[in-house]
């Protein structure tokens, strides 16, 4: 952007910020009659060519998008028990949940029903589609992998465990399976291990691999090349090289790992741990960027440009950082405990598993110039106008906000409407929170 260019979206934003310091004197009972829409409210030219307009979007953003109102829940998925484990399909049309109903399930995401259920005799602690997305795999606390067929809804391979399967991954050319297994009692000791299956041919399944541990194996994944698995456990991270067996640990980090993710290029390694999630260089095995946390860590996921790290955390939070600068840019709550996540292959979408439900998050990020003005002016619209405490509906609140600011109600309400369905329940649930802690317990003059 030229400097012209920059001396005009400065003065713009400044205007939209000071705005409000003008209308505090407006008597709601006394307006003008005339109505004005959201753009000559902010003294914006509507007919701004699009590369202003773009630019204007670009300035405004920073300072009026919030983590929680435009990250929303999107869609629900209702089961009868914990979720322990959810995976979205390649195509990110399927999603898969491993359940303690003993059973894992397949829903369709576009209608959020669900298509398909395989019981098991034990929790389902883990669940993975393949790469052609014909076949999932899971694991159970009843000591058995099983590879089940979509289309037909049948399992049509099982390779037996002698105890209970924690986690399970295929490979990104699907002609692998691994599987960390093990037992846990009080009386022998500890006997965790990974097994590297090679599935390609479902009827003659052969283990080609096996690698000990001595602690719990929370995580395991392949890299994109399929030379390297990674592992995590409460014995520390391992990669493990698939063609001669050889295990490095030379990472610089030390404790347990909960959990661990390569990025699309294969080049970086993403752990959670306690208190922290890290990235390392593969190749050097050094430290690039570190998140501090005041809980566990259980799960930490690049996303698909491998810009942005998505944690869960034992608060119950989801949080997205910038791996550039290392700050939060989103914290995600979530009214239950989380249990699981997975983050989709391609879109901005986030998946939890929780009790008696998996959630899906996702990302409002197309928003135009109009809903970022909206948005700018609710927030004016708080801090100005003295909202009354009882005001229960967006109609209402829409209503007293052109009111006071002798905007068209009529604009306002046609903005609304372009934001989705989920997206405006989540903003109102906000605002309607702000308006109890904010507003007076008096009575303004709203129209209804």
């Amino acid at each position: 952007m030229n400097p012209k260019k920059n001396i005009l979206m400065i003065a713009l934003l400044l205007n939209i910020i000071t705005i409000g310091m003008e209308i505090t004197e407006i008597n709601p009972c006394k307006a003008p009659q005339k109505k004005q829409t959201i753009f000559e409210f902010f003294g914006i030219d509507k007919k701004m060519s699009e590369s202003k307009t773009q630019d204007l979007k670009q300035t405004i953003a920073p300072h009026v998008l919030d983590g929680k109102q435009w990250w929303y829940v999107d869609k629900t998925f209702p089961h009868k028990d914990v979720v322990n484990s959810v995976c979205i399909s390649p195509s990110e049309t399927l999603l898969a949940t491993g359940a303690r109903d003993y059973a894992a399930h397949i829903f369709d995401i576009n209608t959020e029903k669900k298509i398909a259920s395989f019981p098991r005799d034990g929790c389902v602690n883990s669940v993975c589609f393949d790469p052609t997305e014909k076949y999932l795999a899971t694991g159970s606390s009843d000591g058995e992998v099983r590879i089940s067929d979509i289309k037909i809804k049948k399992a049509i391979a099982s390779i037996p465990n002698n105890n209970k399967v924690y986690s399970l991954c295929f490979s990104p050319s699907g002609k692998l399976l691994a599987v960390a297994e093990g037992a846990h009692t009080n009386y022998i000791e500890d006997n965790y291990s990974v097994h590297i299956f090679d599935i390609e041919n479902k009827k003659d399944i052969k283990e080609v691999a096996c690698s000990p541990h001595s602690g719990l194996i929370n995580s395991i994944c392949f890299d994109p090349t399929e030379k390297y698995l990674a592992i995590a456990s409460f014995s520390g991270t391992h990669i493990l090289n698939l063609e001669n067996e050889e295990k490095n640990t030379s990472f610089d980090f030390d404790g347990s790992a909960n959990s661990l993710c390569f990025d699309f290029s294969g080049k970086f390694l993403a752990i959670g741990s306690l208190y922290r999630a890290q990235i390392f260089d593969i190749d050097t095995h050094k430290e690039i960027a570190y998140f501090p946390h005041h809980y566990i860590v259980y799960d930490a996921f690049f996303n698909d440009s491998g810009k942005c790290l998505a944690t869960r955390a034992s608060d119950g939070k989801i949080r997205i950082f910038d791996i550039a600068t290392s700050k939060k840019v989103v914290t995600i709550a979530h009214s239950n405990n989380i249990f699981s996540m997975c983050v989709s292959p391609s879109k901005n979408i986030l998946v939890t598993g929780s009790i008696n439900e998996a959630r899906m998050f996702a990302e409002h990020n197309k928003w135009t110039l109009e809903q970022l003005l909206l948005k700018r002016m609710l927030h004016l619209w708080l801090l100005t106008a003295k909202p009354d405490k009882n005001i229960d509906s967006i109609n209402r609140l829409l209503a007293d906000s052109a009111s006071k600011f002798r905007l068209e109600k009529k604009h306002l309400h046609h903005i609304w409407q372009t934001l989705p369905d989920t997206m405006q329940s989540a903003l109102w649930r906000t605002m309607h929170n702000k308006i109890k802690l904010y507003g007076k317990a008096t009575d303004n003059c709203i129209i209804s």
